[in-house]
């Protein structure tokens, strides 16, 4: 199992460069590339007056920044980072990186991501594994992110320790390791890191890297959830429905499923409407359960999407509309929806929404049974067989061909 959904975290990402400072670019004006620092000796720790003069300058250009004076800003962080303050330089990485107060310039802003990473500051670590990962200002190197982000791990800081939680899992880097994998997911959810509950929780509900334990994979769920990550809203609702890992409790899981869905989490969209087409859980309301299906179905939830083209075509929970149910299909079939490649290929037989072309028909028909598994196989072959008697000669080979190019172009299975 590999944990990709939180392969990716919205963290900035920046890099610093394994190119010799002297075969870079100029820096732009603007915050200039530190001095090469490799021959140069550690700082000595400041005196305590100026360790306190430092953080009083460094508590002005904060702010400054909050004003979004950025420029005086900049001024302050890079007199401190000549200094050799790490924070200091960290603060005119990232400045350097967003563009603020100062040209935007990746170069120059992985430099000083390094000397502060170099000085043991975790959180430029942490900067410096994410650009090695990302390729940002330097050649993609997995192996040196790991590097970085267990240099932050060991230290305690909880995004190094998911970022190399993560690269375990996914083997990015480093042999793929679940059980260092979940190792570190702990570390970073014991501190309250709600991506690394969330996937904590996922390895012990797949036993993955641990031992299977649902009732401590619903506890990390919802301890995440709380945080308001809706991967764990989705999960702790699933295991609610289910009553797996705890008691089960529809009216829970309803909770839990409208919280991931408000926040755009479309699996959970699609769970709610379903619950509430279905009425098992909670009382049956179709009309809403439209509205949740088309939430889903707009970020492009193909089960969404064929669930919409249905309700269309039947009138059932929305007036009937061939138009709509046959765009729905459209959409679903176009994904591989097989149930959905079965009814696209009746509305063009019927002439529904759509002008009637027994040709479109068979393809799709021919395209759903070529894929088509379990009960009512027996009846899609009939179909594509009568459609088959509705074509001539070239028009059967030319359709067949056409499916034959669509499930290899897919890659449908």
């Amino acid at each position: 199992m590999t944990l990709s959904r939180y392969a990716s975290l919205g963290v900035v990402l920046v890099c610093f460069s394994t190119v010799a400072p002297a075969q870079q670019a100029d820096a732009p004006a603007g915050v200039a590339e530190p001095a090469p620092s490799s021959a140069a000796p550690t700082p000595s720790p400041p005196e305590p007056s100026a360790a306190a003069e430092a953080e009083a300058q460094l508590a002005q250009a904060a702010r400054l920044a909050g004003e979004n004076r950025w420029a005086e800003a900049v001024r302050i962080h890079a007199a401190l980072a000549e200094q050799g303050n790490a924070a200091a330089q960290l603060l005119l990485g990232d400045a350097a990186l967003a563009g603020r107060g100062t040209p935007r310039d990746e170069a120059a802003a992985v430099a000083w991501y390094r000397r502060a990473a170099e000085q043991g500051l975790a959180t430029a670590q942490v900067r410096l594994g994410e650009a090695c990962l990302s390729g940002v200002g330097v050649a993609r190197d997995p192996v040196q992110a790991v590097r970085w982000f267990t240099k932050a791990a060991e230290q305690g800081e909880p995004v190094g320790q998911l970022r190399l939680a993560l690269a375990y899992d996914t083997g990015q880097g480093v042999s793929r390791d679940p059980a260092l994998a979940a190792k570190w997911f702990a570390k970073a959810a014991e501190q309250g890191h709600p991506l690394a509950q969330s996937a904590l929780g996922a390895a012990y509900w797949q036993g993955e890297g641990v031992p299977r334990d649902p009732a401590l994979a619903v506890s990390w769920f919802a301890k995440a959830a709380e945080q308001g990550e809706t991967e764990a809203q989705f999960r702790l609702a699933q295991a609610l429905a289910q009553g797996v890992g705890t008691a089960a409790d529809g009216a829970g899981a309803m909770q839990w499923w409208t919280r991931a869905a408000e926040a755009d989490h479309r699996e959970a969209a699609f769970e709610l409407a379903q619950a509430l087409a279905e009425g098992k859980i909670v009382p049956m309301d179709k009309a809403a359960a439209v509205r949740w299906y088309t939430k889903a179905a707009l970020q492009g939830d193909a089960r969404a999407q064929a669930a919409l083209g249905i309700i269309y075509a039947a009138g059932d929970g929305a007036p009937q509309n061939f138009g709509e149910a046959f765009t729905w299909l459209s959409r679903a079939a176009e994904q591989g929806d097989v149930r959905a490649q079965v009814l696209l290929g009746q509305m063009f037989y019927r002439g529904l929404g759509v002008p009637q072309n027994f040709e479109q028909a068979y393809i799709w028909v021919d395209v759903a049974a070529s894929r088509f598994t379990g009960n009512g196989r027996r009846e899609v072959l009939q179909l594509r067989d009568a459609l088959a008697r509705l074509l001539t000669a070239e028009q059967l080979a030319r359709a067949q061909g056409r499916a034959l190019e669509l499930v290899r172009s897919h890659n449908w299975r």
